[in-house]
């Protein structure tokens, strides 16, 4: 006779869980991207990263997406500074958070939160990547 084995009902997990699970598990999101509940508020304020190129190097942009990975370190003078990795329905770019605004803007920098950043665009090390000025959670 083959034993036999049940699992309890339970609720569904959330949309927020099943998406956080794939990134982890696989390194990427299958079912649907985070942002994409928030494409059409994005669309209105942010330049996707696709899109950004050499031309916007030096340039105040707003840039949206999901806070995928925090890199914290501490500068020579012992002051915190983070390396934040934003991903938007288009793309990657990353995000540097110098001492001072992160002093007014550390709690908004959550894994998984969907976030706004305004910031000036450079190219210093050859990639792109955003200065952070500010940064706003909208979900």
């Amino acid at each position: 006779e083959t034993p036999t084995f049940k699992l309890e009902d339970t609720d569904k997990a959330k949309d927020k869980d099943c998406l956080s699970w794939e990134k982890e598990l696989l390194g990427l999101y299958i079912s649907q991207h985070p942002c994409k509940n928030f494409e059409a508020k994005l669309a209105k304020v942010a330049i996707p990263c696709n899109l950004l190129t050499r031309d916007h190097v030096g340039q105040r942009v707003k840039v949206g997406g999901v806070v995928n990975k925090i890199t914290k370190i501490n500068t020579r003078s012992g002051q915190p500074m983070l390396f934040v990795e934003l991903e938007d329905l288009s793309g990657k770019i990353e995000t540097i958070v110098f001492t001072k605004t992160l002093e007014n803007t550390a709690a908004n920098w959550q894994q998984d939160k969907i976030v706004i950043v305004r910031g000036r665009i450079t190219d210093r090390d050859g990639n792109l990547k955003i200065i952070c000025d500010d940064v706003k959670v909208i979900g």
